[in-house]
């Protein structure tokens, strides 16, 4: 307590983004739910929006639904400790969504942890979870690769949260604590016990990605594939050239930004 008023517990909000390793971090936190002590974190519970069993989703679907007595419900029945909440989803919502969120969070002391990674990088990671999902095919994500904008990201992090709460990490193992993901984000929360995931997102070749695109023409298969099937080829998946240069040229000014405002260096990051 100071000058009389009570302190707020700890508040972790990891908010991802998608294709930076939030599953991996999930699936440890669960696995390590019992040795975390006194840090909780919370099992989602039964709910209308998510069935995850390891990740917060629900909270992001609720606020897109508009349903934030469920949101209020739900932080109220989080404990009065140290608390991690973990969802990529929620990088995906609207300013007024992550405002009514922080709203809903004024009881804690929040910190919002973001690891920000090559948009190259990210763009290929993301491309083939697109592939593999059958939304979008190889051919499609040449001519109009994902633009994702770390700027917006944490632009709407910051006006809902303050600049202040905002922890932003390097993706690239170069950067990590002991060159490891798990190991850098326990740091981050003050977790002093080994995290670890055995269950990781397999990449696929270039070959697999176009012999997955090939079958679904074929045959008029829609929707999620078993990689398995059609693991062939041994060439790193990557976006074509002409690709790599829109996305390298749309992100430029976020990647000087980001390190003119975080510190935090992408400007010579290994795009593979």
């Amino acid at each position: 307590m100071e000058n009389g008023t009570p302190q707020r517990p700890k508040l972790w909000l990891h908010v991802g983004p998608a294709k930076t390793g939030s599953t991996t971090i999930q699936m440890a936190l669960r696995d390590a739910r019992n040795s975390l002590l006194p840090i909780s974190y919370p099992y989602p519970p039964k709910n209308p929006y998510n069935r995850s069993k390891f990740a917060h989703h629900f909270l992001a679907f609720a606020l897109q639904a508009g349903d934030f007595d469920f949101v209020r419900s739900y932080i109220k029945s989080l404990p009065a400790t140290e608390t991690i909440i973990s969802s990529e989803v929620f990088q995906r919502l609207s300013a007024e969504m992550l405002g009514q969120l922080s709203n809903a969070l004024c009881g804690y002391d929040v910190s919002v942890v973001y690891y920000a990674r090559d948009p190259v990088a990210r763009a290929n990671s993301l491309a083939q979870q697109l592939i593999k999902a059958g939304k979008w095919t190889y051919e499609e994500l040449s001519e109009k690769p994902p633009m994702l904008s770390v700027r917006a990201d944490l632009t709407k992090l910051a006006g809902a949260f303050g600049h202040d709460a905002l922890i932003v990490r390097k993706f690239d193992k170069s950067a990590f604590v002991n060159g490891d993901l798990l190991a850098d984000f326990a740091s981050v929360v003050g977790v002093d016990v080994p995290l670890s995931c055995d269950e990781k997102n397999s990449s696929i070749t270039l070959e697999t990605a176009i012999r997955m695109d090939e079958h679904r023409r074929d045959t008029g298969v829609k929707g999620l594939l078993s990689v398995k099937d059609f693991m062939v080829g041994t060439t790193k998946f990557s976006l074509p050239d002409n690709a790599i240069k829109k996305i390298k040229a749309h992100s430029l000014d976020d990647v000087i930004w980001l390190y003119e405002t975080f510190g935090v260096d992408l400007r010579a990051a290994d795009a593979a």
